[in-house]
């Protein structure tokens, strides 16, 4: 030190400033002019390298300098060192200089990072830089940086390491170079899940990564556990999210790996990649999303969500693969934050993994499922402690996975993360991995499913309380569960939310499930008696209610609704008739006596059944007949099983049309089944009245040239049985129209009515004839209508089926088609008419009553056209149908006709005014033609003079 301040003395004396001097003499220099210090600084780190690279050292003026005058080496030869420049692939004599220099501790930490950053974001502003040395390739040369990187893993040496991937960073900058544009803040990553978009040159770097990652962690492995082991592993993926395209590759890789090539890694694979997923877990916070391509899920999601997607379950060998990657995974994790707090401790443990050990060794591994559980864990002494023999367990190559789930399963830190909210499989996330499961290519036998299955409902989530996951020990609960479980995977198995896209319908466990559901259900009878099934049919039905009223808006329902509440009901359709249809019936025990309710029965055909009937108005024959069969085994049950019947039919057929309608439809189907049915049930009692009625009416309805008298049967029973005869006898409408002329309105009462039902039934065919004419014949359905007009138009009860408010007597028929028909019926209405020929349209428009009916269908017609409901006509052309855009024309102008040609006695004073408010905003003509030719006492006197 007095050598230092003498020197310093003796150079203030001659007026010599230190801090301008440069290192070396410079004899390049002979006019005497001063050199600037930032010159002087430049040259002298040009003289330290070459020095340096001539041999090989540091000169020793230069470690002089950073002794005694340091000041001049940190704020001018330094600088003027780690100028920022576009990095070279392989180290250069400058560079060489400089690791040098930091290895001496000559350099500050802080001031080295921020000149390698500098160097990053010069080389990420220049797009168009390329490697100046081309005799290096690249890959070569980060394949010898991450030789030696593991190199310095197995060493120890920290520092070192983190030089090296400083050059790792540098060369992986190189090899894959971001946009010059690319956004600095963590995008958003596209998974494209089918064709993997990344090039060849991305997938050799991405395997050179992993398997460099895999071999450190297997030498570090053998040295240390996790918790004992340097920050080498969260360096190393801290250092990939620095570029985005590579870690864009990173993730296509490993999904191909985990969904598609798993049964080939081997021990080594897994355990590496294993503790890769578990740091790129860890390292969230800096990880951009990912989204699926196609988007499988509604969102971006985590980088550690995607890749436990991508672990199928659903075959024998998946599920092996999946086990042993995700016990490699949580071992990892636990002994990695041993040492950690404990919300420091779940960083490390992913969740996703967590969940699929907890669904996947009691399904694997039968002991696991009798190992009691406390509140603490594992009781009875279960539990292992030992972290050293967990962490020898999962790297184990001579054991099996067996061993190393049992051991796992067993430890007290897997355990606690179970009474944790994120970690805790829910009952509803267990029915959706079983349900991925292939029957055909189980881990398990048939038999092993069902006791596996009925353990995981019945003993595991039964009793578990709600708020944990479980039913709270509530069977309804558990119900609830399975029925939605059911309906969730046959309704979304029809779209792509998936990471398999999705699951056959065949081969499922479907049938499993629905057997748990069956069980369930019978538990639920036979335990609460009776109660019990009534509370059943309440609460299912209820379920159901709130399933289809969630998607559809009772105002105006979108297409996609309506096709929503078709799948729902569709598919609760398979569930119901997989259980018991006695069911759907209850029975009631009112002063000593049974009798059947059916209340909720109809609810659910005219609120749900009918709204998804296709053919519209029919009930498909499977589930009229569940329905029939329910009744009948219900009616069993009362003192007088023939009277319980009749009664509830009869309220059937007052209430509920669509199953009476739907009932004679498919009787010749139904009936050998039902009477064997009655015949069993009750063998000594007669057939009930009103199923032997529905044999007399048919009978009747087909012998209806013998000129029978018609059995005292409702008028819409009498007229869905003419249906039914005129559809035997192959829409011959000539030879049956020849037939109703019996039936003539001039007749008794009850034969109009029959006849305005039929009409309605025949209306209802020909819009589906006009919808789907794939299915009907239009032809035959408008022939079979206009038979049925010309027999009807002396009297106005025909005008009725068209007018939704004012039916009377003919209300029901509203229950008997879907909403989609009853709004269309206007439609129907005019397409009908002008395809009549002259001589029937003028008696048409000569009945009472007919152009209050029409201007209302012009209306409702015109404002099915404004909120675009009118469906695209695909009929055959060559039926001559008249097109839908041409129907609102050709029906104004033949309403405007009418209206002139009407008598001002036509509509009652208060029927006008009803049609000009409601036309006012619609169609000012037809408004003012309603004035005009109607209620002449409005026109003004201009008009009159005129």
């Amino acid at each position: 030190m007095e050598y230092i301040s003498l020197a310093k003395t003796r150079l203030a004396d001659l007026k010599e400033s230190v801090e301008d001097m440069g290192l070396y003499e410079d004899v390049s220099g002979t006019d005497g002019t001063p050199v600037q210090p930032q010159c002087q600084a430049v040259q002298d780190v040009e003289r330290a390298v070459n020095l340096f690279e001539s041999t090989g050292r540091i000169s020793a003026t230069v470690m002089e300098a950073s002794i005694f005058r340091r000041p001049y080496f940190l704020t001018r030869f330094l600088p003027a060192l780690l100028t920022p420049r576009v990095l070279p692939v392989k180290a250069g004599a400058r560079m060489g200089f400089i690791e040098a220099l930091k290895k001496a501790d000559k350099i500050p930490a802080a001031q080295y990072s921020s000149y390698v950053e500098s160097c990053q974001r010069q080389r990420q502003q220049d797009s168009r830089v390329v490697c100046l040395d081309t005799n290096d390739d690249p890959l070569e040369v980060l394949e010898v940086q991450l030789q030696k990187f593991t190199q310095l893993v197995v060493d120890g040496n920290d520092g070192e390491m983190s030089a090296q991937l400083s050059r790792v960073s540098h060369t992986l900058s190189v090899v894959l170079p971001g946009s010059p544009d690319e956004p600095i803040e963590p995008t958003v990553i596209k998974l494209h899940i089918d064709t993997p978009v990344s090039p060849e040159l991305h997938v050799r770097v991405v395997d050179m990564i992993l398997r460099n990652f895999c071999q450190c962690v297997l030498d570090a492995s053998r040295a240390n556990p996790p918790n004992k082991q340097s920050l080498w592993a969260s360096r190393f993926v801290s250092v990939l999210h620095g570029n985005s395209q590579l870690l864009s590759s990173l993730v296509h890789r490993l999904w191909d790996l985990f969904h598609n090539q798993g049964s080939f890694l081997s021990s080594v694979h897994l355990l590496g990649l294993a503790a890769f997923v578990v740091h790129l877990h860890a390292s969230m916070s800096h990880s951009p999303l990912v989204q699926l391509v196609p988007p499988l899920l509604s969102k971006p999601v985590p980088v550690g969500e995607v890749l436990s997607l991508a672990l199928d379950c659903s075959t024998h060998a998946n599920m092996l693969f999946c086990v042993r990657l995700c016990v490699a995974a949580v071992c990892y994790g636990i002994c990695k934050g041993d040492s950690l707090p404990p919300q420091q401790q779940q960083v490390y443990i992913f969740s996703g993994l967590y969940k699929k050990l907890v669904y996947l060794i009691p399904r694997l591994l039968p002991e696991a499922r009798r190992t009691p559980i406390s509140a603490e864990g594992l009781g009875d002494g279960h539990q292992e402690q030992n972290l050293p023999g967990l962490w020898s367990s999962a790297t184990n190559t001579n054991g099996t996975w067996r061993k190393a789930a049992w051991s796992l399963w067993r430890h007290a830190a897997f355990r606690q993360l179970e009474h944790t909210s994120q970690y805790r499989l829910l009952f509803s996330e267990w029915l959706v991995n079983e349900f991925r499961v292939q029957r055909s290519e189980d881990a398990l036998t048939d038999p092993e499913r069902q006791e596996y299955q009925q353990w995981a409902c019945l003993e595991l989530y039964l009793p578990r309380p709600e708020e944990q996951g479980g039913c709270g020990g509530d069977m309804k609960s558990l119900c609830s569960h399975l029925l939605g479980a059911i309906m969730d995977q046959q309704l979304t198995n029809q779209s792509l939310d998936k990471p398999d896209h999705r699951v056959p319908d065949t081969g499922t466990c479907l049938p499993d499930i629905l057997s748990r559901l069956q069980e369930v259900v019978y538990e639920m009878e036979v335990t609460d008696g009776w109660k019990g099934r009534t509370d059943a049919c309440d609460f299912l039905f209820e379920l159901l209610s709130q399933r289809c009223s969630s998607g559809v808006s009772s105002a105006a329902p979108s297409v996609s609704s309506e096709l929503s509440l078709q799948h729902t009901v569709n598919t609760w359709n398979r569930v119901l008739l997989a259980l018991p249809a006695v069911l759907f019936v209850k029975v009631k025990a009112e002063g000593g006596r049974c009798t059947l309710d059916c209340t909720k029965l109809i609810e659910h055909i005219n609120q749900h059944q009918r709204k998804v009937c296709s053919p519209a108005g029919v009930l498909s024959c499977h589930v009229t007949a569940h329905f029939l069969r329910g009744m009948l085994c219900a009616s069993a049950q009362c003192s007088c099983p023939r009277e319980g019947f009749n009664q509830a039919w009869s309220e059937i057929s007052l209430c509920c049309p669509l199953l009476l309608t739907s009932t004679v439809h498919w009787w010749e189907h139904l009936s050998p089944v039902l009477l064997t049915l009655w015949s069993r049930l009750c063998d000594e009692e007669p057939l009930p009245e009103h199923l032997q009625l529905l044999t007399e009416a048919l009978h009747w309805a087909h012998s209806l040239d013998k000129a029978l008298l018609s059995p005292p049967a409702p008028a819409l029973l009498l007229a869905a049985s003419l249906h039914c005869a005129w559809r035997d006898c192959r829409g011959d409408s000539r030879g049956f129209g020849a037939v109703l002329t019996i039936l003539r309105p001039e007749g008794p009462t009850e034969y109009r009515q029959v006849l305005v039902f039929l009409l309605f039934l025949g209306v209802n065919d020909y819009l589906s004839a006009l919808l789907y004419p794939q299915e009907r014949s239009c032809h035959k359905a408008r022939a079979f209508c206009t038979e049925l007009l010309s027999v009807l138009l002396d009297s106005a009860d025909w005008l009725l089926i068209f007018q939704s408010n004012k039916q009377g007597v003919y209300q029901s028929v509203t229950m008997v088609t879907s909403d989609e028909f009853t709004r269309l019926m206007p439609w129907a209405f005019y397409n009908l008419l002008l395809q009549q020929s002259a001589e029937l349209l003028h008696r048409a428009v000569c009945c009472p009553g007919f152009l209050h009916t029409a201007v209302l269908c012009y209306i409702s017609l015109l404002q099915l056209f404004l909120d675009g409901h009118t469906p695209a006509l695909t009929a055959d052309s060559s039926e001559q149908q008249v097109e839908p855009s041409q129907i609102l024309s050709a029906t104004k102008q033949f309403l405007l006709r009418v209206i002139s040609q009407s008598s001002p006695t036509a509509l009652s004073s208060s029927q006008l005014r009803e049609l000009e408010t409601q036309c006012a905003d619609l169609d000012p003509e037809v408004t003012t033609a309603l004035s005009v030719h109607l209620d002449p006492h409005s026109l003004s006197p201009e008009m009159d003079f005129l």
